[in-house]
């Protein structure tokens, strides 16, 4: 192996860095080393490695007689690589190595050593250091004559077994270790996948599963198939991985060795070729976990394929029959779980194959190659496009798949999103996690209704799903665009057409939706009460729809959807958030506005009250410490970032002593009037939930609502002041405020009579006297959806972020508040609101407060 060029030794491997190193090897006092040269060469061939950089260092040293003597090192070094050095660290890889050369490995040998037991698992660690990178120097295995098995080949049976009896024991001591001293450090509880990995996955394994899933599709005649199966993974594979992964504190779960693949164990040999020991090296993906991480990824990585298959069973029971009388050795005292719980877990956790079998395979496999690196493997460009087709078009690859595919799905590993099925869903994206019951049979419904065809007179042939809204712009549900390509069986004709579905939100805005059963009441709206709506003025001759067309609603099975049409491909738009909507906008909101609140009274009128779901809103009192949780940092935050600003000084200690009570404030506000004029409200009108439609030359005919999640009974004058205060354009929203509201009023009043209103219309000056009344929730979304209209739409905000207590919490928080335009709007807001006494804490601002709240 060549001599590396020493412009490409690291400047810190100088004579002084091995002095100590070769003191501890030689057993002599450092002030007694003198080296004479340093001879450095890659310890590795182009394609052996990949997750650091490896070099084989021989020191010479002079010694006082005059004489010579070489020490042979393993240097292992932090690679300066671009994307796999943020990998590398990113993964921990370098702390977990020093961790189990330096603790971990020699106390597991100390195990066996207390029971008369000589086990050793890899190379001494000589030393570590961190600066001025992280470097591990250890003894070089080559100067007792170990080396690497043919990767390429894959282990015979004699090879298998030595590395199982290896696995076995360093299973058992981790296993028994973890029982006498405890959990290991928290780095050992993620591998290669977790959450904070994402968007190296979404990079990295995207690439890699689009070139092995184009090989499969061209290399046999059912790999159409294959590949369609592996289009529906997305993320769905990365985040079944992490289950996968992770630890289950009730089951049997050992150290894994995390990359247990041929070039990570060493033999050597007797005169006779025979086997006389192994040992292990790179620790650096090492996972408490179950044991048949390590299996899966050694089986289907490391193993000649003409035994892989035939003897998998007796593999594993020659492992188990080990791992059993080790923990026995070593005295462990819990339950030692039992063959088949062994083969049931493998079972359980077969993805893991699958992916070792399309990540680390095909490396195995590849011929040697110079430019074999991470980087190349991860990059967008053409080299990395071309090293993927060479690695993944490996006629050697290629057939071992052949075999491996059906495997896999015979056990049920393409079923990643749990949906039931591992047949293609035919619904293709761009990556995302899409839930299981997203498949084309989902769509039949929805183009009966949107074509007005029977079942038998279409066929679905394309699906492609998108994310419906940018980030930031949508809290309360998941929102997917379906673009669908149908075929019309009696004209031949493609019929081409979007939707819009919704389901519940995952996470901390799946737990607030669940808490408010926002789908249930929004169903509600779309199967009932919309179209009653709607039916109220088309019996009066008037055509009115107050949102996009309901095709699909599926309630609790297989979970709450929603899907309608969707209202961008009729030429609807969304306003600006950022910058507020003009008044012709806010003329085309509120004349929907009116006809819904209208509609609404009358349906009331004459049907009785709603149903008791709709007795509150967002704010209520079971709800109250919920929202106190989620939105008091948001609050507080704000708070401070004022106190930065002059024109808020004078309205400072008003907002502080609201601190406690700010949210108990407003939801007086929500307390209803019984003799008042009351409607049901939007409860959610701010400018994403209103869309507009233009004609070909782009002028304004038409508005819709969205989002009915979180509708209410109550005064008009809460849809109002939600609105007016955050939704319109700076330089209007106060000039024209009291016009906004005249014009509400008449278009309102304009509707009540239309659909035959039976009781006392409401006068405009009881409309101006509870909006007023009401302020003070106009105010607290200054605080609220205000700050998060303001934010760029490329912000990624994270309804879970935005209330953590942690620094990255508290720096997405700040953030939000110290937004230049948001800062603006709280210029002219804050005046306002404060020379109306909103901010005084013990004023009586709502006249209804006392009332007690009566049924609707």
């Amino acid at each position: 192996m060549a001599q590396i060029p020493s412009s490409e030794i690291p400047s810190w491997m100088t004579k002084e860095y091995f002095s100590d190193v070769v003191a501890q090897k030689l057993g002599i006092a450092e002030s007694e080393v003198q080296i004479s040269a340093l001879d450095v060469k890659p310890a590795t061939e182009s394609g052996d490695n990949f997750a650091s950089k490896l070099y084989r260092v021989a020191v010479e040293v002079s010694c006082s007689d005059g004489s010579s003597k070489k020490v042979p090192l393993i240097v292992k070094a932090l690679p300066n690589l671009g994307l796999a050095e943020e990998m590398i660290q990113m993964l921990n890889i370098f702390p977990k190595e020093t961790a189990m050369y330096v603790d971990h490995l020699p106390q597991f040998e100390e195990l066996y050593r207390e029971k008369g037991v000589e086990v050793s698992f890899g190379p001494k660690c000589l030393k570590n250091s961190t600066k001025p990178t992280d470097i591990i120097v250890m003894e070089d295995l080559s100067e007792r004559d170990f080396r690497m098995a043919n990767r390429r080949e894959g282990l015979d049976r004699a090879h298998v077994d030595m590395f199982l009896k290896k696995l076995a024991q360093l299973h058992a001591a981790s296993a028994v270790y973890h029982e006498k001293h405890g959990e290991y450090s928290a780095q050992f509880h993620e591998g290669m996948y977790a959450e904070r990995s994402l968007v190296m996955f979404e990079g990295h394994m995207k690439s890699h599963m689009e070139s092995v899933s184009k090989i499969i599709r061209n290399s046999w005649p059912n790999g159409e198939f294959y590949y369609e199966v592996m289009n529906d993974f997305g993320l769905n594979m990365f985040f079944e991985m992490i289950r996968i992964v992770k630890a289950d504190p009730n089951a049997f779960n050992v150290l894994n060795h995390g990359d247990a693949w041929c070039n990570n164990f060493l033999f050597r040999y007797g005169e006779d070729n025979t086997i006389e020991e192994i040992t292990l090296v790179d620790f650096q993906m090492c996972v408490w976990s179950s044991p048949v991480i390590d299996l899966h990824y050694f089986i289907f990585t490391s193993i000649n394929p003409t035994i892989r298959m035939p003897q998998m069973n007796n593999i594993i029971g020659f492992y188990y029959r080990h791992l059993v009388d080790n923990l026995k050795l070593l005295g462990y005292s819990k339950a030692i779980p039992t063959l088949k719980d062994l083969h049931l877990d493998f079972i359980d956790k077969i993805l893991y194959g699958f992916s070792s079998s399309f990540s680390v395979l095909p490396i195995c496999l590849m011929e040697k190659t110079d430019n074999a690196s991470i980087d190349t493997m991860m990059s967008d460009g053409e080299a990395g496009h071309l090293f993927r087709e060479k690695m993944y078009g490996n006629p050697v690859y290629v057939k071992q798949l052949e075999e491996l595919l059906p495997y896999f799905y015979d056990n049920g590993a393409f079923d990643c999103r749990h949906s039931g099925y591992q047949s293609p869903s035919k619904v293709w994206s761009d990556y995302l996690m899409l839930p299981g019951w997203m498949r084309k049979e989902f769509f039949g419904e929805v183009v009966e209704r949107k074509l007005g065809l029977d079942r038998d007179q279409f066929s679905i042939e394309k699906i492609w799903v998108e994310m419906a809204t940018k980030k930031g712009d949508n809290y309360g549900s998941t929102m997917y665009r379906a673009k669908l390509d149908v075929l019309v069986k009696a004209t031949s004709a493609t019929s081409q057409f979007s939707v819009i579905v919704k389901s519940r939100p995952t996470g901390m805005a799946a737990e607030f939706s669940n808490k408010l059963d926002i789908f249930a009441k929004e169903i509600e709206m779309y199967q009932k009460i919309i179209p009653a709506f709607e039916k109220l003025y088309e019996d009066k001759g008037v055509y009115v729809e107050m949102g996009p067309r309901c095709l699909k609603i599926c309630q609790g099975v297989p979970s709450d959807i929603i899907v309608m049409e969707d209202l961008c491909s009729l030429n609807y738009k969304l306003g600006d958030r950022q910058e507020g909507v003009d008044q012709k906008h806010v003329e085309s909101i509120l004349r929907k506005l009116a006809e819904f609140h209208a509609a609404s009274a009358v349906y009331h009128e004459r049907n009785g009250s709603y149903s008791s779901s709709f007795n509150e809103g967002l704010y209520n009192r079971s709800n109250l410490s919920t929202m106190e949780y989620m939105f008091r940092p948001a609050y507080e935050t704000g708070l401070e970032v004022l106190k930065t600003h002059a024109f808020a000084k004078d309205y400072l200690d008003d907002l502080e002593k609201l601190r406690p009570v700010v949210f108990s404030r407003t939801l007086e506000n929500f307390a209803l009037d019984p003799e008042g004029f009351n409607v049901l409200n939007h409860g959610d009108f701010w400018i994403n939930n209103v869309m507009f439609q233009y004609d070909s030359e782009d002028r304004l005919i038409d508005s819709k609502l969205l989002d009915f999640q979180v509708c209410f009974y109550g005064s008009p004058a809460l849809d109002l002041n939600y609105f007016l205060f955050s939704c319109v354009k700076l330089d209007i929203r106060l000039s024209k405020l009291n016009y906004f509201i005249r014009y509400y009023h008449e278009k309102l009043v304009d509707n009540l009579a239309l659909l035959g209103y039976g009781k006392a219309l409401p006068t405009l000056k009881k409309l101006q006297y509870d909006f007023y009344d009401r302020m003070v929730y106009g105010s607290s979304n200054m605080f609220g959806i205000m700050a998060v209209m303001c934010l760029d739409p490329s912000e990624d905000i994270s309804f879970e972020l935005i209330q953590q207590d942690s620094e990255a919490g508290r720096e997405l928080r700040k953030r939000i508040y110290s937004n230049e335009r948001y800062i603006k709007a709280l210029e002219l807001l804050l005046p306002y609101f404060g020379e109306r006494g909103a901010f005084k804490e013990g004023a009586e601002f709502c006249s209804f407060t006392r009332k007690s709240k009566t049924s609707v």
